[in-house]
């Protein structure tokens, strides 16, 4: 497999995966992005596509939504603008091509171009039953921001990371909460907790949550 920035050539491509994937699991799991967030950003650098055997199976889009920004920055109470640096992460894998990490690696080459072009905000938003992406999220320094609604009635998990400066957190204080349980966790992101790991048992899924610390006071940084 390797991974290749994306170009605008390749959006039918990209559409084609997007399509492949809402027929597979449906609106309530996966929100597509319109065409034109999705080509309006391809030039910049931060959108790569996985390939196998020369064939298009996996894409990490930085799509604009310019209405959403700021309702994103008031849901995460983060200052957020444009010029401080922004992307925003839409990632989907051909279902043939689960299982194989694919998207972990295109999220892991999009934060790394991101740092190199001074990116402050990344952002990306994850269904709260979608484990896989979850636990890829947070490999990747990820922390949830808030879980509520996001696309009109959709519960959504945002997630973010500043490039520039780091979000430090206490580990010792780490709280798990049912994944599906969006109003305690509510409650506990308006105490400054942040998601930063997952755990899955007999019992079902649940996010771990430690307290936001400054850099004096953090005894772990995620």
């Amino acid at each position: 497999m390797k991974i290749e920035l994306l170009k605008k050539s390749q959006l039918g491509k990209i559409l084609a995966i997007q399509e492949a994937v809402l027929e597979e699991v449906g609106e309530a799991q996966f929100s597509p992005v319109p065409r034109n967030q999705i080509s309006c950003r391809l030039h910049q650098g931060l959108s790569f596509g996985a390939y196998v055997d020369d064939n298009l199976v996996g894409v990490l889009v930085n799509f604009l939504d310019e209405a959403a920004l700021p309702i994103y920055a008031t849901k995460m109470g983060i200052p957020i603008n444009l010029d401080a640096g922004y992307a925003q992460f839409f990632y989907i894998v051909a279902p043939a091509y689960r299982g194989q990490r694919i998207a972990n690696q295109l999220l892991n080459q999009a934060i790394h171009a991101a740092r190199q072009q001074d990116v402050q905000h990344v952002v990306a938003t994850v269904a709260v039953d979608n484990v896989a992406s979850l636990k890829m999220l947070f490999e990747n320094r990820m922390q949830i921001r808030y879980a509520g609604n996001v696309y009109g009635e959709k519960i959504r998990f945002i997630t973010h990371q500043d490039l520039r400066t780091p979000q430090n957190v206490d580990n010792y204080s780490r709280q798990y909460i049912a994944s599906a349980d969006i109003a305690a966790q509510q409650k506990i992101i308006s105490q400054q907790f942040v998601g930063v790991g997952i755990q899955t048992s007999e019992s079902g899924v649940a996010i771990g949550y430690e307290k936001m610390a400054p850099p004096e006071q953090a005894t772990h940084q995620r």
